[in-house]
């Protein structure tokens, strides 16, 4: 998805390397890097071009992804 951005070289690295920390983050913590992208419908009906759409997983996605809830808390 990043070489499909209009990006400047810097910044394009910099998503890289903030991507890379990421998918770190949550593999050291033993979670599924998935919940990051694998949205649900709800959420996804709202992309498109020019749009900005936040998004954090609640209870239910934690569940889909099977994470404990205490690591929730």
């Amino acid at each position: 998805m990043i070489d499909a951005m209009e990006l400047p070289n810097k910044a394009r690295k910099n998503l890289i390397l903030a991507n890379d920390a990421f998918e770190k983050f949550y593999s050291e913590n033993g979670l599924p890097i998935e919940i990051t992208y694998d949205f649900p419908d709800e959420v996804r009906k709202d992309f498109g071009p020019g749009k900005v759409v936040m998004w954090s997983p609640n209870q239910k996605d934690y569940d889909r992804f099977g994470i404990p809830v205490s690591y929730c808390k």
